[in-house]
């Protein structure tokens, strides 16, 4: 289903970020962009992940942005961008970039 795809995930240093990062990390997906403003927790991330799962650490790339800066975001979200985009409150569409759909979600 998520084969080849990308998803992006903004707050993704936090616990509901993690929560989705370490759920994705199990299905076939092509790339997952963890997005956040945390330079030590992103560095602290990418160490883990690249001893503890290093057969899935090159999955996942790491943006430094803040999503109140539309240039940081763009950047995150147009580099080979594919197609979701989860946050906790918010589901982006490429094929209506400019429509933001609420939605409640609940990550096993």
């Amino acid at each position: 289903m998520f084969k080849e795809k990308t998803l992006l995930i903004t707050g993704g240093t936090g616990s509901f970020g993690n929560a989705v990062l370490n759920r994705f990390l199990s299905t076939d997906i092509g790339e997952i962009r963890v997005f956040s403003r945390d330079e030590k927790k992103q560095d602290d991330m990418r160490h883990d992940f690249q001893s503890r799962l290093p057969e899935v650490a090159d999955k996942i790339k790491f943006f430094i942005g803040d999503v109140r800066d539309l240039a940081s975001v763009k950047n995150a979200m147009y580099a080979h961008f594919e197609n979701i985009n989860y946050n906790r409150a918010t589901f982006f569409s490429p094929e209506k970039p400019h429509s933001l759909f609420r939605i409640m979600m609940n990550v096993i």
